[in-house]
């Protein structure tokens, strides 16, 4: 049974996509994509498994190097693979539901 915050499709992924058991995904692909209301440039990560993209942020660039290491440029991670799982974070002033990266069974770091 899909989440309530789950119903609407977007083309990138959402804490509301997630679960308890989260997803492994293999890395297919990054581009540089404009996003947000003042046009800001991110990376965004692609996956075999499925079409939707995940914007990395800060806090995501650097769960990325705790995986595979602070020297690893985006090419490098074409063919490896994470995990997204549920996570908890406070946002203004209220505990709401996030993303985490963490390591894919069998992945080490570089």
């Amino acid at each position: 049974m899909p989440r309530l915050g789950a119903l609407k499709k977007s083309k990138f992924w959402r804490a509301a996509d997630l679960d308890e058991r989260g997803v492994t995904l293999t890395i297919d692909g990054w581009e540089e994509v404009l996003l947000g209301p003042e046009k800001e440039p991110k990376h965004v990560l692609y996956f075999k498994e499925d079409s939707r993209g995940l914007p990395l942020n800060a806090t995501r660039e650097q769960a990325l190097c705790e995986v595979f290491g602070s020297n690893v440029e985006l090419d490098d991670l074409l063919g490896r693979r994470i995990r997204l799982v549920l996570g908890k974070t406070r946002y203004q002033g209220k505990t709401v539901d996030c993303m985490e990266i963490e390591a894919a069974d069998n992945e080490v770091s570089f």
